[in-house]
């Protein structure tokens, strides 16, 4: 008995050896009145995870249901989906998917109401892009150069949302291939009603399916921070660990966190005005 007591601590130490550090450690939960609007003041604390690419052909497909093996991918394209025709007027029949992993959080904007519903939004900013091989950019007898394939490029990024800037130059490392990046704009949302229990507030999403979200919280003078409890992804936002978070100051002569502009747009009720450009 003695020997299997040892081996189950040995094995209880080995495994807490190997356990990941909390990239995200709670900054502490005091409570307080979360009421009010607030914006980032601070870098979001997010974890970065791998969220690979959906393949071409698993586009509108239906989700495998109870008991089903889950769809395998059957093949991974070395040009990232980029296709090329002969044609030097429409010189892609195929545009290469836009990807950003895991990207960065980079505004946020939440107003908690005295009624108990709140309402969430993100923006989530960063510069990704492709490498495309010497054997692509001359596939299908193609003679595009790298700042060419730029223009229906863009063209794509319109079309898609989320996606501006695209600009491709030669690869010094692959004469023939190009190098491409562009800028990712992506959004996301929540609404629901919410309860606040001591240090802890939870979250019933009504505008996504979700469960209930429980968040660690610290409102002081016109701060808040908030945590993820037990881990969790702050309202459902794969990565969001943490907000460290201001009140929004509509009235101060300033553009400050939660505003498009000086006192004006995002969490302001004023809206903003462009300024009218003066008379030729």
């Amino acid at each position: 008995m003695k020997l299997q007591a040892l081996a189950f601590i040995g094995g209880l130490s080995l495994l807490s050896g190997c356990a990941q550090e909390d990239l995200c450690p709670s900054p502490g939960s005091c409570g307080g009145n979360i009421e009010g609007s607030w914006g980032l003041a601070a870098p979001a604390c997010q974890e970065h995870m791998y969220e690979p690419p959906q393949e071409v052909w698993l586009f509108d497909r239906p989700i495998a249901v109870g008991r089903q093996q889950q769809t395998e991918p059957q093949y991974s394209s070395w040009c990232q989906n980029l296709v090329f025709t002969a044609d030097p007027d429409r010189p892609l029949s195929n545009n290469p998917l836009f990807w950003t992993g895991s990207a960065t959080y980079g505004e946020a904007r939440i107003r908690y109401e005295a009624d108990g519903t709140y309402e969430a939004g993100f923006t989530r900013t960063g510069t990704y892009g492709w490498v495309f091989s010497a054997t692509c950019m001359r596939s299908y007898g193609s003679q595009v150069t790298c700042e060419q394939l730029a223009e229906p490029l863009n063209l794509s990024a319109m079309n898609d949302g989320g996606y501006k800037d695209v600009r491709c130059h030669p690869d010094p490392l692959d004469p023939g291939g190009c190098e491409c990046l562009f800028e990712a704009v992506t959004v996301g949302s929540q609404q629901g009603t919410y309860q606040v229990r001591g240090n802890l507030v939870d979250h019933y999403a009504t505008s996504i399916p979700s469960p209930i979200s429980t968040m660690e919280f610290c409102s002081q003078n016109d701060t808040l921070t908030l945590h993820g409890a037990r881990r969790s992804f702050l309202y459902e936002q794969n990565g969001l660990r943490s907000l460290s978070l201001v009140r929004a100051n509509c009235a101060d002569g300033v553009e400050g966190p939660g505003e498009e502009g000086v006192d004006c747009g995002g969490l302001c009720e004023a809206a903003c005005v462009s300024p009218v450009p003066p008379a030729p």
